[in-house]
């Protein structure tokens, strides 16, 4: 079998970059180290034998190690992204298990960031500086479903700029008496639309 190697990093003090592998160990999801070069024998070791090729991100690294190129296929891009987040620390997708479905929500939030609405309301829609967007349980209320955006730790929004073209953490929760509540799988659906209908209109 051929696995997927794609990179998170360098991160902290002192920076180590998580290297992960697309199909994956669930008892070790990232191999933490900070160069390809040391990361690769306990790479190779998950992959048991199997060819490993890197994202293009990775093209130089990676012929230094006598690795090819490899392209993304859609599981792989769906679970780094939903990773990518996790590691930003973000408890919104906390309640969330499908990463299609986040994947599917980051594509319609990186429409939305890059070409926002102008403020104010569109049809239900409240649309935010920031940019965001609210959609209110009750006209005239601000609780609701939200999508806000946020400044992220470097090596993150270069993994999220890689897999979906997002420059900020998007952040979806549910307001309700001024509590930011995790949104469920229904409700990110609903996020996902709502963004891109309002970028389309």
């Amino acid at each position: 079998m051929t696995r997927f190697l794609a990179a998170i990093g360098p991160m902290g003090q002192p920076p180590t970059t998580a290297w992960l592998l697309f199909p994956g160990d669930p008892e070790q999801p990232a191999v933490m180290a900070p160069s390809l070069t040391s990361a690769l024998p306990e790479l190779h070791r998950i992959a048991r034998g199997g060819a490993i090729v890197v994202e293009p991100a990775l093209a130089a690294r990676g012929a230094a190690c006598g690795l090819s190129v490899g392209t993304w296929h859609e599981d792989a891009r769906a679970d780094f992204t939903a990773i990518a987040l996790d590691i930003a620390g973000r408890a919104s997708f906390s309640r969330i298990d499908d990463s299609a479905l986040i994947l599917r929500f980051c594509r319609a939030a990186a429409g939305f960031a890059a070409r926002p609405p102008a403020r104010g309301q569109h049809g239900p829609v409240l649309v935010i500086d920031g940019p965001g967007l609210v959609l209110p349980d009750r006209p005239g209320k601000i609780d609701g479903l939200s999508v806000q955006f946020n400044p992220g730790e470097a090596a993150v929004i270069d993994a999220l700029r890689r897999s979906v073209g997002l420059d900020r953490v998007p952040q979806p929760f549910r307001l309700r008496d001024d509590n930011k509540l995790p949104v469920s799988e229904a409700e990110l659906i609903l996020l996902t639309d709502t963004l891109l209908a309002v970028t389309q209109a």
